[in-house]
């Protein structure tokens, strides 16, 4: 399954969004939805809490704008 968030205008996701898109893409209820974004989230900030390390992982390909260089950069180490 292929959740699709090209449709966002900024690159951020709110909460909001999340439980959106899975009531339209998976067909949970919008409580449902809600409740289970609440809980991935209260998931992450217990174990935060508790001092373990959180790893979100994204297997998404994402495009970015090429860099500018930095001014006063070298060219000469091919930057």
């Amino acid at each position: 399954m292929e959740i699709s968030v090209e449709s966002l205008e900024t690159p951020a996701l709110t909460k909001a969004h999340l439980a959106d898109l899975l009531f339209e893409q998976i067909g949970l209820n919008k409580r449902e939805s809600k409740d289970m974004v609440d809980a991935f989230f209260d998931l992450i900030v217990d174990s935060l809490i508790q001092g373990q390390d959180v790893k979100i992982s994204v297997s998404a390909t994402s495009r970015s704008a090429p860099r500018r260089l930095a001014r006063g950069a070298t060219l000469a180490r091919g930057n």
